[in-house]
């Protein structure tokens, strides 16, 4: 099977296609070609009939995107973490009466039990993304217990390892290149440190053919010029990386797929539509242009995840609900006890070495380097046209 037709894309460097990001970096630099692409099915959106959009409403599609994967899959297993994106998923099966086998969170076990911090819902900022749990999380598990005592929930701990030998330096190196990092965050290493976790994501066992399902992110739509565009980027799959599930082919985007294309196209239109017809709406989008720490582009970034989400998500999301602001890009805000605390000095100093030997050579343009890691810059396919403003 040819890389461009590979399920979870790739990556191209002057025409040679990577399955691995690392390599692809490597040799961008090795070859001082900058010009790295993430390669997701472009064929499919270059293609698709654009005729098709502003006919189905979303929540059909949402439906169809289920029951697809219900008509596919003995077990289906969705990975909630309490945002609108996962609840979306979670509303559609359940009003629509469509049987969902299981709900598996990853949170750690201490973060649950209170430890590193307070809750409190006043702080919106992402360092109290910890609060979510107690007041997005813990109580939609609760309802879904109650009224919905047949979905399995699985809560997985991933710090149960943490003090073992499993944060060596040289089980770090060969981890991170197993999971073939998108973005390269201690937070995504740490929950996926121990490769027994993907065991734990599901209570099923025997030879059921099983979908693990993500929400991911939002579509990137983007204002270029007078062309209102889509794009995908590797960084928004990076809460998937499961290398067996992976490898089997069972990890499904549930928004992204080439197996229903009109879902993602139909969602960036429909947030293209809002940025035509909604002159302020425009200008929250166009924040390319600003430096990556310009407070200015983190407040349009929020407002553009608030409207996303009232286009997308409507019917499905309580906007009164609790949820903090997006992180940084080494999610050293959200995560940050992994960053600060001592206990795991050892984990977070030998990640930073490790990501400095692995990144050694790479061309720096390619890696954003703070104080607390290593990350690999995310990238992009290219821009597929969904409409002109004028």
């Amino acid at each position: 099977m040819s890389l461009l037709q590979r399920k979870y894309g790739c990556w191209i460097v002057g025409g040679v296609a990577f399955d691995h990001k690392m390599k692809a970096l490597r040799y961008a630099s090795e070859t001082n070609n900058t010009s790295i692409e993430f390669y997701y099915h472009n064929n499919i959106w270059d293609q698709f009939d654009r005729k098709l959009l502003g006919k189905i409403p979303l929540t059909t599609l949402y439906k169809e995107r289920a029951q697809q994967l219900r008509d596919t899959y003995d077990h289906l297993v969705l990975h909630y973490s309490g945002g609108s994106d996962s609840h979306n998923i979670l509303d559609t099966f359940i009003t629509n009466n469509i049987k969902l086998d299981e709900v598996s969170v990853r949170w750690a076990k201490p973060l649950r039990d209170g430890k590193f911090y307070t809750a409190n819902n006043k702080d919106k900022t992402a360092r109290n993304g910890v609060s979510e749990w107690d007041y997005a999380i813990k109580p939609e598990l609760d309802k879904l217990r109650a009224t919905h005592p047949e979905i399995k929930i699985t809560l997985v701990d991933f710090t149960d390892n943490l003090d073992t030998g499993i944060v060596k330096e040289n089980n770090l190196e060969n981890r991170i290149m197993d999971l073939n990092f998108y973005r390269g965050c201690l937070a995504t290493l740490t929950q996926r440190l121990d490769p027994s976790i993907e065991n734990k994501s599901t209570i099923v066992s025997g030879k059921k053919k099983i979908a693990h399902i993500f929400g991911i992110e939002k579509p990137y739509v983007s204002v270029n010029g007078n062309n209102i565009d889509i794009c995908f980027q590797d960084s928004q799959l990076d809460g998937t990386i499961m290398p067996r599930n992976y490898e089997e082919e069972s990890v499904e985007f549930f928004y992204w797929s080439p197996d229903f294309p009109i879902l993602p196209m139909e969602q960036a239109y429909q947030l293209a539509l809002r940025i035509k017809n909604d002159e302020a709406t425009r200008e929250i989008f166009c924040y390319e242009h600003l430096p990556l720490n310009d407070s200015i582009r983190r407040v349009k970034v929020d407002a553009m995840n608030q409207i996303t989400k009232q286009v997308l998500y409507g019917d499905s999301w309580d906007f009164s609900k609790f949820q903090a602001g997006k992180p940084n890009g080494s999610r050293s805000d959200w995560w940050f006890w992994l960053h600060e605390s001592s206990e795991l000095n050892l984990l977070h100093n030998n990640f930073i070495q490790v990501m400095k030997n692995l990144t050694h050579g790479i061309d720096s343009r390619l890696i954003l380097i703070s104080q607390d890691t290593h990350t690999l810059v995310p990238t992009r396919t290219k821009f597929f046209n969904l409409l002109k403003i004028t």
